[in-house]
């Protein structure tokens, strides 16, 4: 409405300026200057002509603006069915944890995502690893950043790590479902509870903050959440199903290829640098 009111104003304002303006030129130049100031050096029809001129800029530029516009509307039509078109929904499946005895090492050469505890305090960490398997509700990805964990073992402590850096990890992509790994880094106290909590075969929920990315660089923010009760499989390793997760959106954008780092890369790029100087 707002659109139709404001076309319909420009449209009479603009046949009223048509209609006044010889009316006005003619009138200005039947009575006499005041002053010498004001003594016309031109006659009518130049004045009439360069009100014609004026005229037709003015138009010109309405028409480029609105022309604009419309370009502007196109390219986010298009932009949109292209994100619709690559976007990437998944659910959480299935959990398992490993590494449980072990102390993960030389951070820069995982290739899978890292978060951590920010209470870490220099080398006094424990982690673990969890393979995620997603159920696949749209287009597969091809990558992936776990930009936050909540992690809730029974009755411990909640566990709430963040992204290590920025980098993206590759995902394995099967017939439905597809999988990857995360690093978790912990501190020691948090690690020994986690350990007895599964040990225990406690139950588990998870909050994780994903961004997933699309082969066409589209890349899709989501929250999945999961309750999974747990079933021990060995000593070591736990896998926890979850028959009813739930996903929250949190909106897309395409990325440009230069946004798209792997913890690989950035060494590679690292030692490239100093070799270099």
């Amino acid at each position: 409405m707002k659109k139709r009111k404001l076309i319909i104003f420009a449209v009479v304002l603009s046949a009223l300026v048509l209609i006044a303006t010889p009316l006005v030129v003619n009138l200005l130049y039947r009575k006499p200057a005041a002053t010498n100031l004001f003594d016309a050096d031109w006659e009518a029809a130049d004045a009439l002509a360069y009100a014609g001129g004026a005229l037709a800029c003015i138009g010109t530029m309405t028409l480029g603006y609105i022309s604009w516009q419309q370009t502007k509307e196109l390219q986010k039509i298009e932009r949109n069915s292209f994100i619709a078109a690559n976007s990437c929904m998944a659910l959480l499946s299935k959990l398992k944890f490993k590494n449980l005895r072990q102390q993960e090492v030389n951070l820069e050469l995982h290739e899978e995502p890292i978060v951590w505890e920010n209470t870490i305090s220099g080398d006094s960490y424990g982690s673990c690893k969890i393979i995620v398997s997603l159920n696949r509700m749209d287009k597969f990805a091809a990558m992936v950043r776990v930009n936050s964990l909540l992690l809730i073992c029974g009755d411990s402590a909640p566990i709430f790590a963040t992204a290590y850096d920025k980098c993206f990890s590759r995902i394995a992509i099967s017939k439905d479902i597809d999988r990857f790994e995360i690093t978790v880094l912990l501190t020691p106290e948090s690690k020994s509870a986690l350990v007895d909590a599964l040990q225990g075969r406690c139950e588990v929920d998870l909050d994780m903050s994903l961004e997933l990315v699309s082969p066409s660089l589209v890349s899709t923010k989501i929250k999945c959440r999961g309750h999974f009760p747990t079933s021990q499989t060995s000593i070591t390793e736990f896998s926890v199903n979850d028959d009813n997760p739930m996903c929250f959106y949190y909106g897309n954008e395409i990325l440009d290829a230069n946004d798209i780092r792997f913890r690989y890369q950035e060494k590679d790029d690292a030692t490239s640098s100093k070799k270099r100087r």
